[in-house]
């Protein structure tokens, strides 16, 4: 008996070896996915673990890292050091200084700083700009001051600013310094300003926040995703077609929050701009007012193209309006929609003529999906869904389906 456990020691020792037994590179990408504290004590595993640690091409570093550790691992790598995640509760500046000037010396390529804390308030290291190799940035709860002698990151493709403190002359010059980026994201980072954009090679752009005006001038972007603060001040008004004027290949279109900013005047006036690879478009509206329902339709007429719908209903009261009812049938607006989704559906007459308009117009139209409010009342879930049955379709494929 002891003999036989003997070899199953044996042979279990071995399994357990096999880690050990693979390549350094593979054995180097194991140690990518664990912290750095936890990277830094496989050292004590065998002779082959001792100093896998000290050429690993990315760190991570996390809440509850010792910044004196981290300041070890940095001195003591003899490797190129690819990529750098940082998560912290808190700001450490002279510790984070000290990171930067390092990571700058050894090629980084990409960088997180991600500060889960509002009152951090970090004012980046300007070595930061020297790092001639960045392809992606990320910053959270940081400040950003642009030095005069930028040339910019020549090799930047994604660029995430969350929370960032940074004036608008600054972040424009960022931006339009950034000859290849094609990712962007400006989230609180920017607000009640005026901001133009200047991407010639940018596909993807998330913004959130509050402008006074907004141009871009993007002429590759093909997905756009717009979330606008309400700001009653703001000079957004007239201003739809300067702002996706210079987006000649948009494909994907998603406008949250207050359209009545961005609707075209006079009312049901069409867009002088067509938006001929526009497939995808997500909207928060609301039906009963005319201003939202008219921007809305002058999207439509804009997008012969379009294949899916996203509405989220955001109607809190009823009113008389009888918008959709008055829209001409004629103009074949959903010639290639194929989905629809309506989200936080509730009873209006409005919405259930717009899904109407839809069923009537769509002739190539797969699904129709109608999510409810959560407070929808069982009995009239039932009397709805008649009454969506009772509509008729173009498309003979058309299926109502009701959450």
């Amino acid at each position: 008996m002891a003999s036989k456990l003997s070899k199953v020691q044996k042979r279990s020792l071995v399994e357990l070896d096999l880690i050990s037994n693979l390549p350094e590179d593979v054995r180097q990408k194991i140690l990518t996915y664990l912290p750095i504290e936890e990277a830094g004590r496989t050292s004590i595993l065998s002779r082959k673990w001792r100093y896998i640690w000290a050429s690993i091409p990315e760190l991570k570093v996390f809440s509850g890292s010792s910044s004196n550790l981290v300041d070890t691992i940095l001195l003591l790598h003899n490797g190129p050091i690819l990529k750098f995640d940082l998560i912290a509760q808190n700001s450490f500046h002279e510790a984070f200084d000290r990171w930067i000037i390092n990571l700058s010396r050894n090629g980084i390529r990409e960088l997180t700083f991600n500060i889960d804390s509002s009152n951090a308030n970090y004012m980046m290291h300007s070595k930061l700009f020297s790092c001639d190799e960045l392809n992606s940035i990320y910053l959270n709860n940081c400040s950003l001051k642009v030095p005069d002698e930028f040339k910019g990151f020549k090799l930047l493709h994604t660029l995430r600013l969350i929370r960032l403190k940074i004036s608008e002359g600054e972040i424009e010059k960022l931006i339009s310094s950034c000859p290849l980026l094609k990712k962007l994201t400006l989230l609180y980072s920017v607000s009640n300003c005026t901001l133009s954009i200047d991407a010639p090679n940018l596909l993807t752009l998330f913004m959130y926040g509050t402008f006074t005006h907004l141009k871009l001038c993007a002429p590759k972007l093909r997905s756009l995703h717009l979330f606008l603060e309400d700001n009653p001040e703001h000079n957004m008004s007239k201003n739809l077609e300067r702002v996706i004027g210079n987006l000649p290949v948009l494909e994907s279109l998603h406008i949250h929050g207050f359209l009545e900013y961005l609707c075209v005047e006079p009312l049901r006036e069409r867009l002088s701009l067509t938006f001929n690879h526009l497939k995808c478009l997500i909207i928060v509206l609301n039906f009963e007012t005319e201003k939202e329902s008219a921007f809305a339709l002058s999207l439509f007429q804009g997008a012969p193209h379009l294949e899916s719908l996203h509405v989220d209903v955001d109607s809190d009261e009823r009113s008389t309006l009888k918008f959709w009812e008055t829209v001409d049938r004629k103009e074949n607006l959903f010639k290639h929609l194929q989905t629809v989704m309506l989200r936080y559906f509730i009873v209006s007459n409005n919405i259930l003529t717009f899904i109407k308009f839809i069923l009537e117009s769509a002739p190539q139209l797969l699904s129709l999906t109608v999510e409810e409010d959560p407070e929808y009342e069982e009995d009239d879930r039932t009397i709805v869904l008649k009454q969506l049955l009772l509509f008729r379709r173009a498309s003979p494929n058309a299926q109502i389906i009701f959450k």
